[in-house]
């Protein structure tokens, strides 16, 4: 039963990791574009 919530746990902090890289990753860009506009 806990090595179940550890396996959850860990499934949910590197989908929050691999979501706030990509989140990151579109950030860069956009304010790349930005630039790249001006």
């Amino acid at each position: 039963m806990k090595t179940m919530l550890i396996i959850c746990s860990m499934l949910m902090l590197s989908f929050m990791a691999s979501l706030s890289m990509s989140a990151h990753l579109v950030e860069k860009q956009m304010v790349y574009r930005a630039v790249e506009t001006t």
